[in-house]
């Protein structure tokens, strides 16, 4: 998996030539920035296989990982086992955030309908979809963001925690981004 702020580029904020001791501290301190950023966010800013887990379908539910690029199963349990819904019995809404699914299959449906009223009445429901940025799309101010906290990072070795200044500048650059769950 590519990281948002490439090696290169760290080097380059950081003033500093290819070496392989420097190069492990600043592929820690980039992994680091970038969960920080996503944590802050709820951003992935890198593209991978996420799982989230429900109770139930009864309504829409909110998929909290963005961005959303495909939901790619739904399974739930059922008495019997674990059933896979097909993608007719659902729909997503990927372009809002938080994305939402929902059950779409009335119960007329014959045997796609009881597989959507299974998973609306089920305890468990998983949902799994690719989500985050692709490569090259990761918005330039989470990128910023990045590079503040990696240069901090890499020039306050030690520290354990990022400073104060650099925080408030990353949580202000960020902040556009981030979503308020009321």
């Amino acid at each position: 998996m590519a990281e948002p702020v490439s090696m290169e580029l760290a080097r380059a904020q950081l003033r500093v030539d290819p070496d392989a001791a420097q190069d492990l501290l600043i592929e820690q301190a980039i992994v680091a920035a970038r969960e920080w950023v996503e944590r802050y966010t709820g951003h992935l800013l890198v593209r991978r296989e996420v799982a989230e887990v429900f109770g139930s379908l009864s309504g829409t539910v909110d998929l909290h990982a963005w961005p959303n690029v495909e939901v790619t199963r739904v399974d739930y349990l059922a008495a019997d086992g674990n059933v896979t819904l097909d993608k007719s019995n659902y729909v997503v809404s990927p372009m809002q955030r938080p994305a939402q699914l929902g059950l779409v299959a009335p119960s007329g449906w014959g045997q796609f309908g009881r597989a959507a009223a299974g998973a609306a009445t089920s305890s468990i429901v998983t949902v799994t979809m690719q989500a985050g940025y692709a490569e090259d799309e990761v918005p330039g101010r989470l990128i910023r963001a990045m590079r503040l906290l990696i240069t901090d990072d890499f020039e306050n070795r030690g520290d354990g925690d990022y400073s104060a200044k650099v925080i408030a500048a990353a949580e202000s650059i960020c902040r556009s981004d981030r979503r308020v769950v009321v």
